[in-house]
């Protein structure tokens, strides 16, 4: 049966679980945030760790899966089981898991979790067929605030609308990262549980806003040197590879439209209302998008663009591929020296 993942937290919060499922997508977060709150509907939040168990397919092969599962353990106690699948599995797998399927043991829920699964053949199409499928995609860019306002809740911290924006931008789509900030904001802030824009600037903003600002710099003055310093520093402040790739061309977007609206003569109020970005942000965008102009930023942008493709399929490391991302925006003809 498949689920809208709306369809699945619905039947989640009402504690409606079923035997079987199969969470899967390009959004681990999401997976393992599913996985999480099925263990909880189903043992509850005191559960022992001994009712929980997370199994790898490099680990544990399909067979002794099964073994396990039907295996009660004693006293016939609640459990859940997530079964990692890390390869494609194999085709005889169908007839392994289908006594299974066709018969769950009673008080033990299955779950298994994948990236990518396809559902028009082999063994996830008999999965479909017998138990609830789940598909998390990545989250849009405009579809983050309002996931980073639903984590907060779920942790009993509130965080304001413009908070949410503002982090959002700071740290990127990466939902684990954006969920160890909020955390670590709720803990810094104890006993107060409401976040608001003064306490994500203090926390997180100074360091990745002052960073991506440096190498926006040092790209413009043609440093590749000091340019990939400043990339070295945000990814040991956290930010992963791709991520960082989306931050740096969200913030050349910005300059972009910050460009056009001073020439058509739009006021600081509604230039920082437009690109949603608070007002003591405003001016070193300003500053900034005066210095490159409409050509450069395009070129930029389509540098960026064939950076992400590469980290996304190349096998090359990820820090060949950004170092070599930096010395051909610093080299590019649409760079020109210019000083801050």
């Amino acid at each position: 049966m498949l689920l809208k993942k709306e369809q699945f937290w619905q039947r989640i919060q009402k504690k409606q679980i079923d035997p079987v499922y199969l969470i899967y997508g390009e959004e681990e977060f999401l997976v393992r945030e599913a996985v999480e709150r099925i263990k909880v509907a189903f043992l509850g939040p005191d559960a022992a760790k001994s009712q929980a168990h997370f199994l790898y397919s490099d680990e544990v092969s399909m067979d002794k899966l099964m073994e396990f599962a039907l295996t009660l353990p004693f006293g016939n106690p609640k459990r859940v089981i997530s079964y990692r699948l890390l390869s494609r599995p194999k085709s005889a797998d169908k007839d392994i898991v289908s006594s299974y399927l066709n018969r769950p043991v009673k008080n033990t829920i299955l779950v298994f979790t994948s990236e990518e699964a396809d559902l028009a053949s082999g063994f996830f199409k008999y999965l479909k067929e017998k138990a609830v499928v789940v598909r998390f995609y990545p989250l849009f860019e405009n579809q983050i605030p309002e996931w980073i306002r639903r984590y907060a809740s779920q942790i009993g911290v509130e965080i304001t609308q413009s908070a949410a924006q503002i982090l959002a931008d700071l740290v990127g789509s990466d939902l684990s990262l954006l969920a160890n900030e909020i955390q670590k904001i709720s803990l810094y802030l104890h006993p107060k549980n409401r976040i608001d824009l003064k306490d994500v600037k203090e926390s997180v903003g100074n360091l990745r806003m002052f960073s991506i600002f440096e190498l926006t710099k040092c790209i413009g003055q043609k440093k590749p040197g000091d340019s990939l310093l400043m990339l070295r520093r945000l990814i040991d402040a956290g930010q992963s590879h791709i991520g960082l790739i989306a931050l740096i061309a969200k913030h050349f977007q910005r300059l972009r439209q910050v460009s056009l609206l001073i020439d058509q003569g739009k006021q600081q109020a509604e230039i920082a209302k437009c690109i949603g970005v608070p007002a003591f942000f405003l001016k070193d965008y300003i500053q900034q998008a005066r210095l490159f102009n409409k050509d450069e930023i395009d070129e930029f942008l389509r540098l960026l663009l064939d950076a992400d493709l590469k980290l996304k399929s190349s096998a090359l490391s990820h820090d060949l591929i950004l170092d070599a991302f930096i010395f051909r925006l610093c080299s590019s003809s649409a760079s020109k020296s210019i000083s801050f």
